[in-house]
């Protein structure tokens, strides 16, 4: 089942839009480390309630289906980071106190990654176990910094500091291809937008809504950002990033903020996005993909509802039928 409005539906329609998949196994939130889409993802870190935290559990995901994995060599939470289940890294964190450590996942077991020179915690992160990249972050409190360094899967060294100075942002990318949409500051959530071409960073088209502690994948020329806090706190939206401005896409089924601030999936490709677990408010294991393709894909049956009129239509292998 899908949904849209009157102007969706049409042959060329694209059909887009989250849906439940199975529940971690565990509960997770105050951020963790994630990366994939939905097909392919990895989990590690994270907390399983606010009282029991610093968690090192690894989970996989296969495309249909949750397997445990390897134990991360660190229990933190706080972190960020991002890869696959073939390579991963997970970057800073907390577990009493900051951390500078990163640890990186081979596709079968957990390793150190070196320290970025660094102590904070809540920074934004991505890559794999041989190339990563890190900015801004808190060494405590609302202690928001615009530090930021890059790995080479041997060690990691200091580039210029980002734009902007603030914790919890998200967004995704590459060491030479990076964006940050949205963090926290003394101010509280906002949506600056700036991106990272492996030498310098610039500002970019700020997201439609302000917003952190938030999901984002991609990167400066292709990407998204999902839940979060706003100045509500009360969030399910996402946007799309097609390298110039923000297009608003469908919400999320729950509120979802403090879990992973990366992921490598999209809301314009067919790997689609996934989002797992974090709060809504409560710690939680749910998690959802976001689904994308085009009508020779759909499969027949299928229904969509028009949410401005209220009418339905069923997909039969070549048009759209009002049931």
């Amino acid at each position: 089942r899908v949904t849209g409005t009157n102007a969706n539906r049409t042959t060329d329609f694209a059909v887009s839009g989250w849906s439940a998949i199975a529940d971690l196994p565990e509960t997770r939130g105050i951020h963790f480390m994630a990366g994939g889409n939905k097909n392919s993802a990895i989990q590690t870190q994270g907390s399983k309630s606010g009282s029991d935290r610093y968690k090192n559990t690894t989970y996989l995901w296969n495309g249909s289906a949750w397997s445990t994995g390897n134990n991360n060599t660190v229990s933190k939470d706080y972190a960020s980071g991002g890869g696959t289940t073939s390579g991963a890294i997970s970057v800073m964190g907390y577990s009493g106190s900051a951390h500078q450590a990163t640890q990186k996942y081979n596709g079968s077991t957990w390793s150190d990654a070196g320290n970025t020179g660094n102590s904070q915690y809540n920074p934004i992160a991505d890559g794999n176990d041989s190339s990563a990249i890190e900015a801004q972050g808190t060494t405590g409190g609302t202690n928001s910094t615009n530090s930021a360094s890059t790995y080479n899967g041997s060690s990691w060294s200091s580039i210029t500091a980002s734009g902007s100075s603030g914790y919890g942002g998200q967004g995704g990318g590459t060491s030479s291809n990076f964006h940050i949409a949205g963090s926290y500051n003394t101010g509280g959530s906002i949506n600056n937008a700036e991106k990272w071409n492996g030498s310098a960073w610039s500002t970019t088209s700020n997201s439609n809504t302000p917003r952190s502690n938030g999901q984002g994948g991609g990167n400066s020329s292709a990407g998204y950002i999902s839940g979060g806090n706003d100045l509500s706190d009360d969030m399910k939206k996402s946007e799309s990033w097609d390298g110039s401005s923000w297009t608003n896409k469908e919400d999320m089924p729950e509120i979802k903020v403090s879990a992973s601030h990366t992921s490598t999936g999209s809301l314009t490709a067919n790997t689609g996005a996934i989002q797992i677990a974090g709060s809504n408010p409560d710690i939680s294991k749910t998690c959802f993909i976001y689904t994308f393709a085009n009508p020779i894909n759909i499969q027949e049956g299928t229904v969509f509802e028009e949410i401005d009129t209220g009418s339905h239509f069923i997909w039969y292998g070549g048009a759209w039928v009002e049931i």
